[in-house]
């Protein structure tokens, strides 16, 4: 039948229109992005081996691939998301579709003079043929929906390829990072270590972190002169390349309430100083864990807790961007990474920072310091 070609030929027209468009921008732009973030990876790595400092160089070139990764797992979700929202809307609607494509190949097979007739008469054929003709509009946007829907999947399901290709590219990528960024570190020339004596001592007398940087604050050494720390407010990168879990001073499941804020990142992530900055303490602290505790100015402490591992000496000097070390957990393998990126609610294993900024020995909030990217905002 003339109308039934007529009618698979407009939803192909429509398709290539621009009303498929709009469905497609979210979830696909989300993971070009995402792409481009683990390019710009490539390029930070590439020019790190002629950084007059490899070690900020490097250390920031792992942050950046751990960010783009991260972006392009958000990506590879919000995919699936959606092809798996797609999937649901035809296998809902599977009996009516299939319904819909039967009567209109029989439409389609049945001679022109078999159509004209009817059992009551030519009068029941002039009213079945109306009611066909109020029926074609709504086959006809029936059948545009399910052609507009397999496109999107179709340039959804190319959009997760590129994405496990650039996934595969950043794992390979951040290897090759964390690799240079260890054999700068081998190849540094460490400062004067402080005396792990008075360390311990004033350690052991402290009953609280609170106790414990009112210590250091009072203890000499440690402020670095021109340092204009103050000057970086509302600009700071965080040391972790993560996402915020729990704001200043908001309690957490079991009540209690701290003077810091809880970033949320993948486990054996680096960990930089956002500023340059002597590690006054390096070590673990009541139930804190491995702690670092930088100095940028005199007056000013940056604590860190729930480190893994802490590769610099008490005493060294850190440049802004140099990594202090690095949270727990195992790294994941490539596998790990796809499965997150693809499947339901399984997530990679993170681990948490716990940040302290203390001015004078008072806390305030970090996140007035730090300028949060609209993605590390907010829990998740």
């Amino acid at each position: 039948m003339r109308a039934a070609r007529a009618l698979a030929l407009g939803a192909a027209v429509l398709l290539a229109g621009a009303g498929g468009a709009a469905a497609l921008e979210d979830p696909i732009s989300q993971a070009g992005r995402a792409a481009d973030k683990v390019t710009a990876a490539a390029a930070n790595l590439a020019a790190a081996g002629d950084s007059q400092n490899r070690l900020a160089a490097y250390g920031q070139a792992v942050q950046a691939y751990e960010a783009g990764l991260a972006a392009v797992r958000d990506g590879m979700r919000a995919l699936s998301g959606r092809i798996s929202e797609l999937q649901a809307r035809i296998d809902s609607r599977s009996d009516e579709l299939s319904n819909i494509l039967g009567l209109l190949q029989i439409v389609e097979r049945s001679p022109t003079p078999v159509q004209l007739l009817h059992p009551s008469g030519p009068l029941g054929a002039a009213r079945a043929a109306h009611l066909m003709a109020d029926i074609s509009p709504a086959l006809e946007s029936e059948l545009i929906q399910l052609q507009t829907i397999l496109a999107e999947m179709e340039a959804l399901r190319e959009s997760q390829d590129k994405a496990r290709a650039s996934l595969r590219a950043g794992l390979a990528g951040v290897q090759n990072a964390r690799a240079a960024l260890a054999e700068a570190l081998s190849e540094r020339t460490p400062g004067p270590a402080a005396d792990p004596g008075e360390i311990d001592a004033l350690r052991s007398g402290a009953i609280s972190l609170r106790d414990f940087a009112e210590t250091l604050k009072d203890a000499p050494g440690g402020g670095l002169e021109d340092s204009h720390f103050e000057t970086a407010k509302g600009a700071l990168h965080l040391p972790v390349a993560g996402k915020l879990l729990r704001g200043f001073g908001q309690k957490d499941a079991s009540g209690l309430a701290r003077p810091g804020i809880i970033l949320q990142a993948p486990a054996h992530a680096i960990v930089t100083t956002p500023w340059r900055a002597t590690l006054r303490y390096a070590g673990e602290f009541l139930d804190y864990g491995e702690i670092a505790i930088l100095e940028p100015q005199e007056g000013y402490l940056l604590i860190l807790a729930g480190l893994g591992s802490i590769d610099r000496r008490v005493g060294e000097v850190l440049e802004k961007g140099e990594p202090v070390g690095t949270l727990g957990g195992l790294q994941p393998d490539a596998e790990e990474f796809l499965i997150d990126g693809t499947a339901g609610n399984r997530e990679i294993r993170s681990e948490t920072l716990y940040m302290e900024l203390r001015i004078d020995g008072e806390p305030v909030d970090p996140t007035t310091w730090f300028g949060l990217a609209p993605e590390q905002e907010g829990s998740q």
